[in-house]
């Protein structure tokens, strides 16, 4: 699942199907050329970690502070997550895999300044829209949501941070042709696609998605 948006002359390059060592040969030699990540993902293919990503050039002034790793375990996750935390980091992605009900974290950090920031990354359905709720009453903006498979369920790991501008709209358990209908609903109305994942919804391909105007 890709979102494109039309080209603003800023050099970009994407990557799919890396084993662990090829992801991190692409980082070092990405950074090297002065590229920056814009998004990591991990996913399955069939027994096996693979790794993806979007690299952008750094034009002009290089940006926030930048924090990446991959292959981590809870464990790893847990603490490496509190630790940037407390040095000004806020997550941007979280991909998550499990591997024999073992989770795997690849992660992408920020060092900008928010007022609240929300990150879950092992909730059940009924527990991401629970979340969902309560944040948006609350004032925080979904910003991030993936999806994996662990003990033959769906599980959804998200990012809420305020302040946000605009308006936005999520939606989660839509079949191929629910989520088409529900994209030409929201970007009829001027939303755009700021998130789309996709993963196994009893035996078939199940979808959610994040729109913001």
């Amino acid at each position: 699942n890709m979102i494109f948006r039309p080209k603003d002359g800023t050099p970009w390059v994407a990557r799919v199907g890396m084993t662990n060592q090829q992801y991190a040969d692409e980082f070092t030699l990405r950074v090297g050329q002065g590229y920056r990540p814009l998004q990591v993902e991990s996913y399955m293919a069939g027994q096996a970690i693979r790794y993806a990503v979007i690299f952008v050039k750094q034009v002009g002034q290089a940006g926030p502070d930048w924090v990446t790793y991959h292959d981590k375990t809870d464990a790893q996750q847990a603490q490496l997550f509190n630790t940037l935390l407390g040095q000004g980091f806020i997550p941007r992605n979280i991909s998550v895999v499990s591997v024999s009900g073992q989770r795997s974290y690849t992660t992408f950090y920020e060092k900008v300044p928010v007022t609240g920031l929300v990150t879950l990354w092992a909730m059940t359905a009924g527990q991401y829209q629970a979340q969902y709720d309560l944040n948006a009453g609350a004032g925080r903006k979904l910003v991030y949501l993936n999806a994996y498979q662990q003990s033959g369920s769906p599980r959804f790991t998200a990012i809420w941070l305020s302040p946000v501008a605009g308006v936005s709209a999520a939606k989660h358990g839509l079949s191929d042709t629910q989520y088409q209908d529900q994209w030409k609903h929201w970007t009829d109305l001027d939303y755009l696609t700021r998130c789309v994942t996709g993963y196994e919804l009893n035996d078939t391909a199940g979808f959610a998605a994040v729109w913001r105007k």
